[in-house]
């Protein structure tokens, strides 16, 4: 005689509820079990990279390094579209671009009021290449006290 009171049908029972709770929080909760994002590619952290590059090229002051001609640059993209001058000078093909400067700031700030922008504001939480460089304008006085923007490119 068995002391512990469990029978054969017991036995099966748990067993079976057991995996039909299994069974079921792979069927009906499917997302617990998926990445939640694809990751970035690498061509597009390439186009970020080259479209930074491209725009710091075309629209810096002669003879320096990370200064940028404001006045050259909000003439070309005065349009919240990309400008096609941009992607035809990174040399690439953008599905979706975003080129932002913002002034210099503590990492985690937020940036509501950017110094310039342009290109698309729509990639519904999609994941981003973001690349970032320091730069200021001719003038010095477009991004806050010591004049330094960040340059913030995403393509996604």
């Amino acid at each position: 005689m068995n002391d512990r009171g469990q029978t054969t049908q017991d036995y099966a029972v748990g067993i079976s509820i057991l995996l039909l709770t299994v069974v079921g929080v792979f069927i009906f909760v499917p997302t617990v079990f998926q990445v939640s994002e694809t990751p970035v590619d690498r061509n597009e952290h390439t186009q970020a990279q080259e479209l930074a590059d491209s725009v710091i090229e075309e629209y810096r002051v002669g003879g320096t390094t990370n200064t940028l001609a404001y006045q050259r640059l909000s003439e070309v993209t005065g349009e919240q579209e990309l400008p096609g001058a941009l992607k035809d000078d990174a040399g690439v093909w953008l599905r979706n671009a975003n080129v932002t400067i913002v002034e210099q700031r503590r990492v985690g700030d937020v940036y509501d009021d950017p110094t310039f922008t342009a290109g698309s504001w729509v990639y519904d939480d999609e994941p981003t290449a973001t690349v970032t460089r320091i730069v200021q304008f001719e003038d010095g006085d477009r991004c806050g006290s010591d004049g330094t923007c960040r340059l913030i490119v995403r393509v996604w």
